[in-house]
C-alpha cells in the first residue's frame, strides 16, 4: 500500500520514504512527447497532478481517466479541468454520465474526462 499522505492511508500507518517526483509537464517537455491518454489514481492528490500538467492539458487535450474518492479534492479537480476545457463523465454500470462537476460517489469512483472539441 502506498500513499502521499504523511498519516498513512485509511487508518493504515505509514512511514516516510523519500522519492524523486516529477511533474507531467516537465516529463512531456524533456522527452518531447505528445500524450494521448492519461490515467490518474493517486489517492487524494489528483488536483496536485493536474495543476502540474496544465501545459500538456492545454496543448494536447488528452482524454483522462481519474479516480475520485470521498474526501478527495473534487472542487480543485473540477476547477482545473474546466479551466482547460474538459467535460466530466462519471463511469457507471450503465455507461458514462455527463456531470457538471467531479463529485465523489462511493459506488462509482472513476471519471472519464474529455476536452471539448
Amino acid at each position: 500500500m502506498g500513499s502521499l499522505g504523511i498519516n498513512g492511508y485509511r487508518g493504515q500507518p505509514g512511514k516516510i520514504i523519500k522519492v524523486q517526483c516529477r511533474t507531467l509537464d516537465s516529463i512531456v517537455e524533456e522527452l518531447n512527447i505528445e500524450p494521448d491518454f492519461i490515467k490518474i489514481d493517486v489517492e487524494d492528490f489528483e488536483d496536485a497532478v493536474l495543476v502540474e500538467a496544465r501545459r500538456l492539458l492545454g496543448k494536447f487535450h488528452p482524454p483522462i481517466v481519474l479516480e475520485a474518492n470521498p474526501g478527495d479534492p473534487c472542487a480543485g479537480i473540477t476547477k482545473i479541468l474546466k479551466e482547460n476545457g474538459y467535460a466530466m463523465h462519471l463511469i457507471t454500470d450503465k455507461g458514462i454520465e455527463l456531470r457538471d462537476e467531479i463529485v465523489a460517489v462511493e459506488r462509482y469512483r472513476n471519471w472519464f474526462c474529455l476536452a471539448h472539441p
